[in-house]
């Protein structure tokens, strides 16, 4: 080989020399383990420690390999241990360095110094062709180009993973896929580094064919010469040409040249050079995984531990600290999301633990892991039906932690725990919150009420952001305003401020910001949030109502259908539908909006809804029924959203003759202002225009009857509880909006389940008669209610169509 010179390799190993027959007890060794160095290598050792520096000569032929290259074949595999040298009590020795190779003309101005591995080539068609060089420098080598001479000129090799490939800048190697005769004849490569570029010395590349070989006039021996030469050429090299087979195979996705590379008896996962998994992982996509995974007749471990040698997959994994890896592991490192998407289904736990604690995981790469193990929990804990919302929790230390929440309203009681390596699993009851925003709501002083200059930039505020906020964060139940707000739960300091409700105060959902800390009404005007934990929940039942049978229907009667579903409600406002005397309740006492999300309902004579009193629940028979469903209308899109149903009386010897209330605590009466029971009977309402806040209001409620409360603000947004938790591009659609927020008084709740359509009233301020302001549709966990407007309602059902009923 022209301009060959000899390759030493020093190599520094744990403890002392002391036989100086050691160097020659280690050549031999080394010849027996890699036998194209036989006759060409020779040892010596020095003092100290086990100091021994190999020599190899150079090549004779050009079909030899080149003697640098030979020293990087051995130092590889002493690093990787596939060569083990032993002392003379045959203990292994251990490398106390990486060994280092050294040329006799290393160039003196620090340009690199690169050899091709051997001077002729010879390859058979139809094959691949794999060429190696390789590079000895003191600084960071920048590229390696391959170049072929063709008609007396130079022409740069393209890597175009077709016909060249397995190339990067600075791959030592060239692939030429199904080579033909026309891919013979000279090459050589360049390489570059901070001091200069240099040439290497060139090759010759033969390209035989089958034919060729069988048409020979040489003897037999001539023959099996050649062959052997062949044999020679591809034996340190045979396990790169199926690596650079199966390489190409899986970044084309061919998987039929993938299954029979897979079954081939030569290609085994673990003598192999490189491992196919690696390969998969490195250059894989989810479609080959997943042949590979299903493919019936090909045995694999995900989670197995692969040994990673140095250069392999192109030195894509030379950075890589562990040197023994899952594929997992490998194609987070290298961050190919889908791959990993992936890989993550067929990994066990440990596999998932270990990468997510030693890696640094993108924002993509962290919702793959996260979303993967929340599927996992929702599968060992199904039988709580759960939702599981995957999120981070900062920590004392500021920094975020992985959190798990598992909502269920099986959950008894809260519990913790850590999954070492992946993050905290939290079990919740969505429906039990603390009671952060019931004591701050309850420090609000009657006196204290909110400007109607702060209420107006509170709603500002409220309409700027509510869409974006509504649809950004799937945890976010309630949205309205407070006189006061908490610091860190336990310090209230009056300041107008807009309540954030969600449920697990502090865990932000996966993919999500934190909740801004303050909105801005304009340039030199905002005002601050306050994030509580908090729910709505609507009023509808399945438990024991509180009242009887009435002759003659009141308001704040209970009601339900006659379904399976048996929700109960209660009788609201008296109405006239369509010249029929009719009362108004919540169409989600009737229909199960959490399937349905909205309902437009007329009835048309064929699906008729009946309602019975009381509810089908009750422990008195409910008799016949009263009346029937004859319109209904739940829409959270309209603006203020709608929850109304009009049920007419079809009984006629229930029809009542007055305005009159059901109630059981005549205590109440007095507690509220009343010396007797009230009656409505003019079919007064109040409009937002006539209502200020502050303003006391009442309501009679199935399940809790005379109730007083004062209307703390206009145009709170609310979503309701489910434990369905979708994501935050579809939940963000489902909200009520612009509705009253009434808070009860002393510390009382002013709705409970079971209250739902109740009619609230104002007083008159002319003669202390009652004024219909809307229908309680639910409550929020701080023991508010949330009311309908009654004109919105109004307006939703045609005013041409229903108007309040007047009693004489």
């Amino acid at each position: 080989m022209p301009n060959e010179t000899p390759a030493k390799l020093e190599c520094k190993f744990q403890g002392r020399y002391i036989n100086p027959n050691l160097p020659v007890m280690c050549t031999c060794q080394m010849q027996k383990q890699c036998p194209e160095v036989n006759g060409r290598i020779k040892g010596t050792g020095g003092s100290g420690c086990i100091y021994l520096k190999f020599t190899i000569s150079e090549a004779k032929t050009p079909h030899q390999l080149s003697a640098l290259y030979l020293a990087e074949i051995l130092k590889t595999r002493l690093e990787n241990r596939q060569i083990v040298l032993k002392d003379e009590s045959d203990q292994p020795l251990v490398l106390k360095h990486s060994p280092r190779v050294m040329i006799p003309t290393e160039n003196p101005t620090d340009k690199p110094t690169i050899r091709l591995s051997r001077g002729h080539y010879r390859f058979t068609e139809g094959k691949v062709a794999i060429l190696k060089c390789v590079v000895v420098a003191t600084a960071e080598t920048e590229y390696i180009k391959w170049v072929r001479v063709k008609d007396g000129k130079s022409h740069a090799i393209c890597i175009d993973n077709e016909k060249y490939f397995g190339g990067l800048p600075k791959s030592p190697s060239l692939a030429i896929g199904d080579v033909v005769k026309s891919d013979g004849g000279t090459y050589f490569c360049r390489a570059r580094n901070r001091a200069g570029e240099v040439e290497s010395d060139v090759a010759f590349v033969e390209i035989n064919s089958i034919g060729d070989l069988r048409t020979r006039n040489d003897d037999v021996s001539t023959v099996i010469k050649d062959i052997g030469a062949v044999i020679e050429d591809a034996g340190p090299m045979k396990e790169d040409v199926d690596v650079a087979k199966f390489t190409k195979a899986v970044q084309q996705g061919k998987f039929e040249d993938i299954g029979k590379l897979l079954q081939n008896r030569d290609f085994e996962l673990e003598p192999f050079l490189v491992n196919p998994l690696l390969i998969v992982a490195v250059f894989g996509s989810p479609e080959v995984v997943e042949y590979i995974e299903k493919c019936s007749s090909i045995e694999c471990d995900w989670n197995d531990n692969l040994e990673i040698r140095s250069g392999v997959c192109d030195s894509l994994l030379d950075e890589m600290k562990d040197r023994k890896a899952t594929p997992l592991f490998v194609a987070t490192f290298l961050e190919n999301t889908a791959t990993v998407k992936s890989l993550v289904k067929y990994s066990d736990k440990r596999n998932i633990a270990y990468c997510m604690k030693n890696l640094h995981l993108n924002k993509s790469m962290e919702k793959v892991y996260m979303t993967e193990f929340g599927e996992r929990l929702k599968i060992k804990y199904s039988r709580l039906k759960p939702a599981v919302v995957p999120g981070h929790q900062k920590k004392t230390d500021g920094t975020w932690g992985r959190v798990f929440v598992i909502y269920s309203r099986d959950v008894l009681r809260p519990d913790d725990h850590v999954q070492e390596g992946i993050g905290l699993v939290m079990l919740r009851n969505p429906y039990e919150v603390n009671k952060e925003d019931l004591i701050v709501s309850n420090s609000q002083k009657p006196n204290r009420s909110i400007s109607e200059q702060d209420n107006e930039r509170a709603k500002q505020a409220i309409q700027l952001y509510s869409k974006k906020l509504w649809c950004n964060h799937i945890n976010l139940n309630i949205i309205r305003v407070s006189s006061v707000r908490s610091c860190k739960g336990n310090i209230v300091e009056p300041e107008v401020c807009v309540v954030l409700c969600c449920i697990t105060k502090g865990v932000v959902p996966l993919g999500e910001k934190e909740f801004p800390t303050r909105l801005a009404i304009s340039e030199d005007d905002f005002i601050y949030t306050d994030v509580r934990e908090g729910i709505f929940t609507y009023g509808g039942y399945d438990t024991r109502p509180s009242t009887f049978r009435h002759d003659y229907l009141k308001m704040g009667c209970d009601i339900s259908s006659i379904s399976e579903q048996n929700f109960g409600g209660t009788i609201g406002p008296f109405v006239n539908y369509e010249g029929n005397l009719s009362f108004l309740t919540c169409a989600h006492v009737l229909f199960d909006v959490g399937q349905q999300h909205d309902v437009d309902f007329t009835d048309d004579g064929i699906r008729k809804i009946n309602v019975v009193q009381p509810g089908m629940s009750s422990s008195v028979p409910s008799g016949d029924p009263c009346g029937f469903v004859k319109r209904a209308i739940f829409d959270p899109s309209l603006d203020p959203s709608i929850d109304v149903a009009v049920v007419t009386i079809s009984d006629p010897a229930r029809i009542p003759k007055r305005g009159r209330f059901a109630n059981d605590h005549s205590y109440k009466l007095a507690r509220s202002g009343f010396m007797e029971l009230p009656e409505y009977n003019t079919g007064s309402i109040d409009f937002d225009a006539r209502i200020s806040l502050s303003s006391p209001v009442f309501k009679f409620g199935s399940r809790t009857h005379l109730t007083r409360g004062v209307l703390v603000h206009f145009g709170i947004e609310v979503r309701p509880l489910s434990c369905t938790m979708q994501t935050s591009s579809k939940a963000g659609n489902v909200w009520i909006k612009n509705q009253y927020e009434v808070l009860g008084l002393e510390g009382q709740s002013f709705f409970e389940p079971g209250d739902s359509g109740a009619a609230v009233f104002s007083h008159s301020p002319f003669d202390r008669s009652l004024c219909c302001i809307g229908i309680a549709i639910g409550s929020l966990s701080n023991g508010s209610a949330i009311v309908t407007p009654i004109g919105a309602v109004l307006k939703a059902l045609g005013e041409h169509h229903c108007e309040m009923a007047s009693f004489p």
